[in-house]
């Protein structure tokens, strides 16, 4: 069930989305609709990083790739190394612990935030990773974390292109081949369900069943896309 203050949050972010048509409607206040419309819509989708289950630990994640990301060596500051150092404690405290999901996306932290993760860490991550590989070459968001959804609807089952862009990025940075026969797989995988009129990748919403072709339907689909071709891409540059 979504939570209270969730649900308050997710109305002011209507009440966002509201105010932003009304400020596109006139050349003078565009730009103003325009920042609202992008506020509410970041709103909206972080919020559920903060109470659906196995996702709490997505937003420390998010903040190592800002902090490795920042322009002028901001990670390698000296008056920051003591709040770095406690975030990659964090993201290595309990690891082992943690859904495949989430161990995934901290491997992509770690390209941007040295040291975010043990050797020992990414060595398991890749047996488990290759270890929830389906047996078409791909991966399924529902065995990457103990979802459910909102509305009590099964969550899909079958590969789909957020997993597998996201497992074979991952797989990749931590040192795979993409020679690596099962890795190869994956990556035949996502060549094959690129959608061929939309050019997308397709996924799932793992909060409620919702109508593919809504705007926030696409939401999933556009994370697949942006994961297989960013995986697609690490593996054409080898």
């Amino acid at each position: 069930m979504i939570p209270v203050w969730a649900q308050l949050l997710y109305l002011f972010g209507a009440v966002c989305f509201i105010l932003a048509l009304k400020g596109l409607s006139g050349p003078k206040t565009a730009r103003y609709g325009n920042l609202l419309g992008a506020f509410g819509a970041v709103l909206c989708c972080i919020i559920p990083f903060f109470y659906v289950d196995d996702m709490q630990h997505v937003p420390l994640i998010l903040a190592a790739i800002a902090v490795g990301t920042a322009p002028g060596g901001y990670a390698e500051s000296a008056d920051v190394q003591d709040n770095v150092k406690l975030l990659r404690d964090y993201l290595q405290k309990d690891f082992d612990k943690q859904p495949l999901f989430n161990q995934l996306m901290a491997q992509t932290a770690t390209m941007k935030l040295a040291g975010a993760m043990k050797p020992e860490q990414r060595a398991m991550l890749v047996d488990s990773a290759f270890s929830k590989q389906m047996a078409d070459g791909g991966w399924s968001m529902a065995q990457l974390g103990t979802w459910k959804r909102v509305d009590n609807t099964a969550i899909e089952t079958a590969s789909d292109g957020y997993a597998t862009g996201l497992a074979t990025l991952a797989l990749q940075q931590a040192g795979v081949a993409a020679s690596n026969a099962k890795l190869a797989k994956g990556l035949d995988w996502l060549r094959s369900h690129q959608d061929r009129t939309g050019g997308n990748w397709s996924a799932t919403s793992l909060n409620k069943q919702r109508d593919p072709a809504s705007d926030v339907g696409k939401f999933m689909s556009d994370a697949a896309t942006a994961y297989a071709v960013l995986s697609l891409t690490h593996a054409a540059s080898k």
